[in-house]
């Protein structure tokens, strides 16, 4: 006769959820990419900062000001351009005086080869102020050459005077994004530009935060453009014939005009829900789809759909394929 047991002891209990339970990933390699470029950059800064004493301090020497010193400029915006810039390093301003004259050194740094290379500019400005006395030193000469200010800057005597006395006007802002330095715009056809972008230059003085102010190629259309520190390319709000216009831009292209409102306060309240975020550092396009809806396309070629729905509507994905036709040529 058989014996059985009444106890569990030949009993083995089995976890269902774990058979079916499908093996997943946890990915957080964007904090490793990150620590990787973050230890390129700070390698790139610590070679500049080497290399960029030397040569100032060189070429102070040759020019006779060995015993003046200068300083590297430390704005905030100076610190967030260095910090957002992936190593590609906005001209420098060092700055020294020796009591009857103030010195600016504008340095350019390029790093594209195995060392960086400098170039620089040095002004000399008295000290009661550049109006009063104004040189640059021209290397071929090893000389001061007294030049005029305004003009040097970019600017017409009537155009400066309006950045002195009127430095929060729109013409002033438009002076300071329009002027290259080079060519100076005679006032006549300053006072038509002002006029033709009246509506972006007010919009952007609302919103910028978080958009750029930018002129097309012939440099007589102002338009609105992510910051560069957030993305390149992607989106651009124009004006005209009376309607603000949202658009989805390719390489500087408009591909496809999303919206047209007459209103600044709905175009303003757009860009703020768009734009007044933090995106990834390695964002390459921000892409309207719809006044509610954007693309945020990555460097590598992925990207992320931020709207008002769980998932991007079968229109704006037909769009998006569009648009990434344009995109990646």
């Amino acid at each position: 006769m058989e014996n059985y047991t009444t106890d569990d002891s030949n009993i083995e209990t089995i976890d269902i959820s774990a058979v079916h339970k499908k093996a997943r990933k946890i990915d957080m390699s964007l904090f490793l990419k990150l620590s990787d470029e973050c230890e390129i950059i700070s390698k790139i800064y610590k070679i500049t900062e080497q290399t960029l004493t030397r040569a100032i301090d060189q070429m102070t020497e040759t020019i006779g000001l060995g015993s003046v010193d200068f300083k590297l400029g430390s704005s905030p915006k100076l610190v967030n351009l260095l910090m957002c810039s992936r190593g590609n390093i906005p001209p420098l301003p060092i700055t020294g005086s020796d009591g009857d004259y103030s010195y600016t050194i504008i340095a350019k740094v390029s790093n594209n080869g195995p060392m960086p290379e400098i170039s620089a500019a040095i002004y000399r400005t008295a000290s009661s102020g550049p109006m009063n006395g104004f040189w640059v030193f021209d290397f071929k000469l090893m000389d001061w050459s007294i030049v005029n200010y305004a003009n040097h800057l970019g600017y017409t005597q009537k155009q400066f005077d309006i950045i002195q006395n009127k430095p929060n006007s729109n013409e002033a802002l438009l002076l300071k994004v329009s002027s290259t330095g080079k060519k100076i715009m005679p006032d006549f056809a300053f006072e038509e530009l002002c006029e033709k972008n009246e509506e972006i230059l007010n919009l952007y003085k609302k919103t910028d935060l978080f958009v750029s102010l930018n002129f097309d190629q012939e440099g007589q259309e102002a338009f609105l453009a992510p910051l560069k520190s957030d993305a390149a390319d992607g989106l651009s709000v124009t004006f005209h014939n009376g309607f603000y216009e949202l658009n989805a831009v390719a390489h500087e292209q408009v591909i496809e005009t999303i919206l047209r409102t007459e209103s600044e306060d709905e175009i303003c309240s757009i860009l703020t829900d768009m734009l007044d975020r933090k995106f990834y550092p390695d964002s390459a396009a921000i892409v309207p789809l719809s006044a509610n809806s954007l693309i945020d396309v990555r460097e590598n070629g992925s990207y992320e759909y931020i709207g008002d729905k769980a998932t991007m509507p079968a229109e704006e994905e037909q769009f998006f394929q569009k648009y990434l036709t344009y995109y990646k040529k």
